[in-house]
């Protein structure tokens, strides 16, 4: 090998590992950016998901007073907060959230704590333990008072975000929860919702297990190609230094992304709900907000395994791509709840499409691993965008027709 041959081979290998340092810092920032931005958006996910709750507690109480006023029904308070609790008690039983999570509700009756302070209103994860007293003197697992951290939350800001260790659902075992509280004054209701924090660890793209296989993989052949370098030539290393870049930027993406159905992610959905309440507030055009929730998917992925319910996942949300604009946008909010965005829709058309979406899945069948065709049905809520504050508030409003909507289910509704 000539001088000057091993001077190009001295620079190309330095070149590579410059390029692999650069790649691997970048690889480890962007990991730990999206586990940071996995627990940012899920502190999000259960404030936003309390915050609708409760909007929508009190938009049903206001709607059972209506209901039963128009049918000349005679009623008092209790009447209608005995109402309001089995249909609020049904919903939680039967919804599904983001990494098992769930809501439950706790009813005070002495804002003073102590002993006998609250009973257990409603809590999917312990049906059978509904209607008991609880305690603020009650500790969780490593001696903290959740029910007194609570308590003094919401009464001093009338919500609190707070951690402690509780049983998972559907299991004996105990872990660290993360949690978030909101008051319903009007029924002395603690609405709350926890995510378990090892749930969100498994979920996640830093400590997911096929990341990391693509991370040390990448790694590895990076290290492999280093020592092959010696003996190829400088275009190959200039290759394989692109192709890291490239697997960077993939990293990068899955914050914008839902990586399972390829839909825009919830954070990415958040962005776009609020330039559209921005642009209605310069233009007033009429662009139109559906929920979809997937009919009974808690029973698909029962009976045929979480991997068969995922595939039914990316099916419909491949289903609805291909039959909206792309000017719209369809937004994996939470589960297997989806947004849609239909921009500058007017009213006239919108009841056409909401049938077709319906009518389209109904009919859309996902082969299992039987060779099977299993198909669903999806309820529809919609609204358009008009004078709300906030996309807590716009979402709220969609959720009362997607709850009617779920009712009959394979239907839709517009309020």
């Amino acid at each position: 090998m000539s001088v000057q041959e091993r001077r190009l081979l001295k620079f190309a290998t330095i070149g590579f590992l410059i390029s692999f340092v650069c790649t691997l810092i970048v690889q480890v920032l962007g990991v730990e950016s999206i586990y940071k931005n996995s627990i940012y958006q899920q502190k999000q996910y259960i404030k936003n998901t309390v915050d609708n709750e409760v909007e929508y507690i009190d938009i049903l109480k206001k709607d059972v007073e209506y209901r039963w006023m128009k049918e000349g029904k005679f009623y008092s308070v209790s009447d209608v907060k005995a109402e309001v609790t089995r249909l609020i008690r049904q919903k939680l039983y039967s919804q599904e959230y983001e990494n098992d999570g769930y809501i439950w509700i706790n009813e005070v009756k002495d804002y003073d704590g102590g002993d006998g302070y609250a009973i257990r209103l409603i809590h999917p994860n312990l049906k059978d333990t509904e209607g008991m007293y609880l305690s603020t003197r009650t500790k969780d697992a490593v001696g903290n008072l959740p029910y007194k951290m609570e308590l003094e939350g919401v009464k001093e800001n009338g919500s609190i975000s707070y951690s402690y260790y509780f049983k998972e659902l559907d299991s004996k075992k105990v872990s660290k929860k993360m949690s978030y509280s909101k008051l319903y004054k009007d029924y002395n209701w603690i609405v709350c919702m926890g995510v378990y924090y090892t749930q969100i660890r498994e979920n996640s793209f830093f400590l997911d297990e096929r990341s990391q296989m693509v991370l040390f993989l990448g790694y590895g052949v990076s290290i492999v190609g280093l020592s092959v370098v010696i003996g190829i030539n400088t275009r190959k290393l200039v290759k394989s230094s692109e192709l890291y870049k490239g697997e960077a930027e993939k990293l990068q993406n899955k914050v914008e992304i839902d990586a399972l159905t390829k839909a825009c992610s919830r954070y990415c959905g958040t962005k776009l709900l609020n330039e559209e309440l921005e642009k209605y507030k310069q233009s007033k055009i009429e662009s139109a907000v559906v929920i979809i929730d997937v009919d009974r998917f808690k029973n698909i992925n029962d009976k045929y395994g979480h991997n068969f319910g995922d595939e039914v996942l990316k099916a419909i949300v491949s289903e609805i791509k291909d039959n909206i604009r792309e000017t719209d946008s369809i937004i994996r909010w939470g589960g297997d709840e989806f947004i849609i965005i239909l921009r500058n829709i007017p009213p006239v058309n919108l009841e056409g499409i909401l049938q077709k979406l319906n009518r389209l899945i109904r009919v859309k069948e996902v082969i299992n691993e039987d060779n099977i065709g299993v198909s669903t049905t999806i309820s529809i809520g919609a609204g358009y965008i008009g004078d709300d504050e906030n996309i807590e508030a716009l979402i709220s409003r969609v959720d009362v027709a997607l709850y009617k909507a779920k009712e009959k289910r394979d239907t839709y509704e517009i309020i």
